[in-house]
């Protein structure tokens, strides 16, 4: 990753696909680049890491970092500066910073404005405040758009065609051009429904 990536904050409304992005840059990167370290915490995924305490507790554990006494009372600027050089080029992604419990997840005030040379830190969030405050000091943003129609037909026909099913082209457009398909999640969601039980109003 490049030097002027250090910090980057990926923005979108929910379910605009922010985690896929994510998940297929990190293991994009895992096979372009197989020296870099690739970690990643999913706030939320339980109750641990429903907290920040929990999300730094999960990071160190995956980067190999022996917890010290100290260790629910240091910040995560602590613990990338204990990430050591001689692991080499570091990634660490945590997905749904606006998911922490309380003000963690509102301001982003825990997010440092600096990383150590050999790490690159990725954060994902909904709340506008937080992209903007971190922009201010010189996060770069990247937002996940929305999916045009043709993007929702192309996944639609892929993700169906899995499962050797299809939608006629009348149910297709139906589908495509409802405003509420812009989203990847309620796309995915209403596609696995079809699925299941076969049938589409």
């Amino acid at each position: 990753m490049q030097q002027d990536a250090a910090r980057v904050v990926v923005t979108g409304p929910v379910g605009a696909g922010k985690s896929s992005f994510l998940s297929y840059f990190a293991d994009h990167l895992r096979r372009l680049e197989p020296e870099c370290t690739v970690v990643r915490c999913f706030v939320g995924a339980d109750t641990k890491t429903s907290r920040l305490t929990g999300v730094l507790k999960e990071l160190a554990t995956q980067l190999g970092i022996e917890e010290s006494e100290e260790s629910s009372q240091q910040d995560l600027a602590t613990l990338l500066a204990r990430i050591p050089s001689s692991m080499g080029p570091a990634v660490v992604i945590i997905d749904g910073a606006d998911q922490l419990i309380g003000d963690d997840g509102v301001t982003g005030t825990w997010l440092p404005d600096y990383v150590p040379n050999n790490v690159r830190l990725l954060i994902s969030t909904s709340r506008p405040q937080m992209v903007d405050r971190l922009v201010a000091v010189g996060w770069k943003s990247v937002s996940v758009p929305p999916l045009d129609v043709a993007e929702r037909e192309a996944l639609a026909v892929r993700y169906l065609s899995q499962y050797r099913k299809s939608l006629s082209p009348a149910q297709l457009r139906k589908l495509s051009n409802n405003a509420n398909s812009q989203s990847p999640l309620y796309l995915c969601t209403l596609l696995e429904e079809f699925r299941l039980v076969g049938t589409f109003e």
